[in-house]
């Protein structure tokens, strides 16, 4: 759907996740209620590989509005709060969920939003 990480969380623009391609194919949607967004998998994450292949453990990094330079000690905190070890998703939702567009971080302004 991108041509790089992105999306604002709606059914028609999702946020870009990785993780492991055999545990989610490239191109599904689920909608994360606790961020209320939706995600589309397109990229992959090597720990999300190893967790999966390794330990059928699912794992996703959700792009957090910020490019692969970007590094910050306010990126990563942000990363850390909005971090669970178990969430419930749903694979496939209706396109009439909640949505939040406002993005879990901003690197122009180094600021996480609140995570619940």
């Amino acid at each position: 759907m991108h041509d790089a990480a992105g999306g604002t969380g709606t059914f028609a623009d999702p946020i870009t996740f990785a993780t492991d391609k055999s545990e989610f194919a490239p191109g599904t949607v689920l909608y994360v209620p606790f961020i209320e967004k939706y995600v589309i998998m397109e990229d992959d994450c090597a720990e999300c590989d190893t967790d999966w292949s390794a330990h059928q453990k699912h794992h996703i990094d959700i792009w957090m509005n910020s490019s692969a330079a970007e590094s910050s000690n306010a990126l990563i905190q942000c990363e850390d709060s909005w971090t669970r070890t178990a969430a419930d998703v749903e694979v496939n939702p209706p396109s009439s969920r909640a949505v939040t567009t406002a993005p879990l971080f901003d690197p122009t302004t180094n600021t996480c939003r609140t995570a619940p």
